[in-house]
């Protein structure tokens, strides 16, 4: 059957919040009257995340599951849900929903009627205690310098693609910066870029892969990764894109 949205939700360990995730997209999807899948894509989750989204695929229609081997890293399951992609139009969403899925209609109207071929979520709020905001903000004011980065917010779970753009990217770095990857790569192939303003709530389960607490061990890792950004030292690569 062929979608004119797929949908996918990147999740690690997501248990105790994945089923409320899934009835939410496809609350939206009915609600929207949008011809859409969902695709889970369980990186390596140690709980019994994969278990509930198998049983849940029995009464939830349009849905499916990606289990990958191993930890791919956030930005692997990203690299995963672009790979797998065959719809006019993608939105990946993080599992756990701190950009609830109610934007996702106006997502796919700004991808439709506009020129814009890549939309990312700029935050009207930071969610987390004082650290994390000001970390935030000065891993943003680090990629203004480090990669040029134009736009109002890099950092925010829910972004969407015309199916056409996917071509123009080469691959995906091991890692956490997926956005400022696809940003980056979006930028030197001239596609248009373009945000929604979107309010993110407090995480409900699960835990974050961010070493918020050792800012030494998160500004060196950044570091790297930006680097490899930079010089396209791609772990994942897009095998039909040349």
């Amino acid at each position: 059957m062929s979608y004119e949205l797929q949908i996918y939700l990147s999740c690690r360990n997501e248990e105790r919040s994945i089923e409320d995730a899934i009835l939410s997209v496809r609350k939206v999807i009915l609600e929207s009257y949008i011809s859409a899948e969902i695709i889970i894509v369980d990186n390596a989750s140690d709980d019994g995340t994969s278990a509930k989204v198998t049983m849940l695929s029995r009464t939830v229609p349009d849905l499916r599951l990606i289990s990958l081997s191993h930890n791919k890293s956030y930005s692997g399951s990203i690299f995963e849900s672009l790979s797998d992609a065959k719809s006019e139009f993608i939105v990946i969403l993080d599992g756990d929903c701190q950009f609830p899925p109610t934007n996702i209609p106006r997502l796919l109207d700004t991808l439709k009627n506009s020129d814009l071929e890549v939309v990312f979520s700029n935050r009207t709020h930071l969610e987390g205690d004082l650290w994390r905001k000001f970390a935030s903000k000065f891993f943003l004011r680090m990629l203004r310098v480090t990669l040029r980065f134009d736009g109002p917010d890099i950092n925010a779970g829910l972004r969407g693609f015309k199916k056409t753009s996917i071509t123009q990217f080469r691959g995906m770095q091991v890692g956490r910066l997926a956005n400022a990857s696809l940003w980056h790569q979006a930028t030197k192939a001239g596609l248009n870029i373009g945000y929604i303003d979107v309010a993110p709530v407090a995480r409900v389960s699960g835990t974050s892969s961010i070493p918020w607490k050792n800012p030494f061990k998160l500004f060196w890792e950044s570091l790297i990764e930006i680097r490899k950004v930079k010089r396209k030292e791609f772990e994942y690569i897009f095998k039909d894109n040349t």
